[in-house]
């Protein structure tokens, strides 16, 4: 686990071994295989389709909230009047990206199998994605609430430790490999059509 952890930390190609590994894993679980997949490069092929998907849709949602912030940081210097609706714009950034954030959760599941098992092209269709997250959705919400305790939990961790140790934030990439081991029974019930 601890070497998957340290691929985890290299930039990209370590997000897409362990996407890799985490689909292998639930394929495991799956077949009543109850061991982890060795770490390795070899997962490297069946992470791409989920990166990228997951690289788009955040990219997507990127654009949106940064252009909000931008219209309403522009609008503020530029028109003095308008202000308020610049603060408008900017809590209406910070509601899209808290909800875009929650969605993104919700569907990790159908986003992580529907482009390992259809292809990107089906995984980049926001209804497909919507259809097969609600046509599991008791286990999209038990992945997506899973996910989201993690998160804030490697966070409450590190970033206390990031004020006195530097680069504690690396911690976060060593946890990565059992937050997704976590994942991954819940994964296993997961349907994809």
């Amino acid at each position: 686990m601890v070497l998957m952890g340290l691929i985890a930390l290299i930039p990209i190609v370590g997000s897409i071994v362990l996407y890799g590994w985490t689909l292998v894993l639930v394929e495991r679980l799956r077949g009543r295989w109850r061991e982890l997949p060795p770490p390795g490069f070899d997962y490297i092929e069946r992470g791409v389709a989920p990166f990228v998907v997951l690289l788009a849709y955040g990219l997507g949602a990127l654009f949106v909230v940064a252009s909000l912030v931008g219209l309403a940081v522009v609008s503020a210097i530029a028109m003095h009047p308008l202000i308020p609706l610049a603060v408008l714009l900017g809590f209406v950034a910070f509601a899209l990206l808290l909800a875009g954030w929650g969605v993104s959760f919700y569907c990790f599941g159908a986003v992580l199998l529907l482009s390992d098992r259809q292809g990107i092209e089906r995984a980049l269709n926001p209804r497909t994605i919507w259809r097969t997250a609600r046509a599991n959705h008791r286990v999209s919400v038990r992945v997506g609430v899973t996910y989201l305790v993690c998160t804030v939990v490697l966070a409450v961790i590190t970033i206390p430790l990031g004020l006195v140790i530097p680069f504690a934030g690396l911690l976060v990439g060593l946890a990565l490999p059992a937050v997704f081991a976590i994942l991954a029974p819940a994964l296993a019930g997961f349907e994809v059509s």
